[in-house]
């Protein structure tokens, strides 16, 4: 079974808001509609800057901007010994404690969106 809490979250404020609200029409609602759960920055998924603008001020400006749990695992990022490291802590909890960009996948996720399958 895969999470799509997030995508659930967004795609229930967009459509309770006013005319679809800041995320009407984005890409994201698309991708959480055919089950994906991985969409990255520069993916056609993500929203523009000016929809998390919008979508920001909606919640007071308390959105987290934060760099992925695994982006030394993927370009333009990459870092063999980092991604090593990080590869061999993903099922310790603590790692994903300390990420704000965490999911807690191994654990509260069902493994729906691990990185490394």
């Amino acid at each position: 079974m895969k999470s799509f809490v997030l995508q659930a979250v967004l795609a229930g404020a967009a459509l309770a808001a006013p005319n679809r609200g800041p995320l009407a029409g984005a890409a994201v609602l698309e991708r959480a509609a055919a089950g994906d759960c991985k969409c990255f920055p520069g993916d056609a998924c993500w929203p523009a800057t000016a929809q998390w603008d919008a979508l920001n001020a909606t919640v007071g400006g308390n959105l987290i901007a934060t760099v992925p749990l695994g982006s030394p695992c993927h370009d333009p990022t990459y870092d063999a010994a980092v991604c090593a490291s990080l590869q061999s802590q993903w099922q310790d909890a603590e790692i994903h404690m300390e990420s704000s960009s965490s999911i807690m996948a191994p654990f509260f996720a069902n493994q729906s969106c691990d990185p490394f399958q």
